[in-house]
This record gives C-alpha cells, sequence and structure tokens, in this order.
C-alpha cells in the first residue's frame, strides 16, 4: 500500500521532532561543559595568582574535569564546579567532603582562603 503525502508528512515530522530532542540535550550538555570549565580556569587563575599549585584532572574526554590544588609540602586536595540547589557552586571531589559545597562560584576569593585554610589544616 502506498503512503499518501499526508502520511509521510507525519512521519517526517515525528522523526523531527526526536532530532531536534537530541540536539537540545546536546546543546545543554555542551553549556554545563562550558560552564564548568569557565569557573574551573577562574578558580585555577585565582588559586595561581595566590601562590597555590594546580593541577587539571582528568585530561581524558568523558569524565568530569576537577582542579587538584596544592601548596609544596601539604597534600593536595580536589575541587570540581557543579551545579546544586539552583546555582553553580565548587565542591571538594574526594575524600569524606565529597559533594559538599565550598562556596559559589561567583565568590573566588572566598573559596580560594577556604582552600588556603583547608591545606594549612591538613598539613599541621
Amino acid at each position: 500500500m502506498r503512503l499518501g503525502r499526508r502520511h509521510e508528512g507525519r512521519h517526517t515530522l515525528r522523526s523531527l521532532s526526536a532530532q531536534s530532542a537530541d540536539a537540545s540535550s546536546q546543546r545543554t550538555d555542551r553549556n554545563e561543559r562550558t560552564e564548568r570549565v569557565k569557573a574551573l580556569s577562574d578558580l585555577a587563575d585565582a588559586c595561581t595568582v595566590s601562590g597555590l599549585r594546580v593541577q587539571w584532572s582528568p585530561l581524558r574526554p568523558g569524565t568530569f574535569r576537577h582542579l587538584r590544588v596544592s601548596l609544596l609540602g601539604y597534600p593536595s586536595v580536589t575541587v570540581r564546579a557543579d551545579f546544586v540547589d539552583g546555582e553553580w557552586q565548587y565542591v571538594w571531589n574526594a575524600g569524606r567532603d565529597e559533594n559538599r559545597a565550598i562556596g559559589p562560584v561567583d565568590d573566588v576569593p572566598r573559596v580560594v582562603n577556604t582552600i588556603w585554610y583547608v591545606l594549612n589544616r591538613r598539613g599541621t
């Protein structure tokens, strides 16, 4: 049985809407990745200026990026950016404090001071 234009149009419309939904989810993922990397870049710059050592991890694709922040002679801490409670926040990435918020991405100086405090406490 041959389908008329009307039936073909419905089929085409349905597949186009599915493609549009896939494209919008990919855009959302890309926007999240962009926000995360921008927030981590801002933190990395501020940590470097304040004298902390910063290393990006992991470098392979497909996993969440985070920063390993250290001070010479002290154990390092890892920090990542996540969307928590409706806003972007820096959170601890490992240990017993994993997923605990450090502070909002808008308040980078306070977050750097908190990281300094934690590094100094671990070193003593």
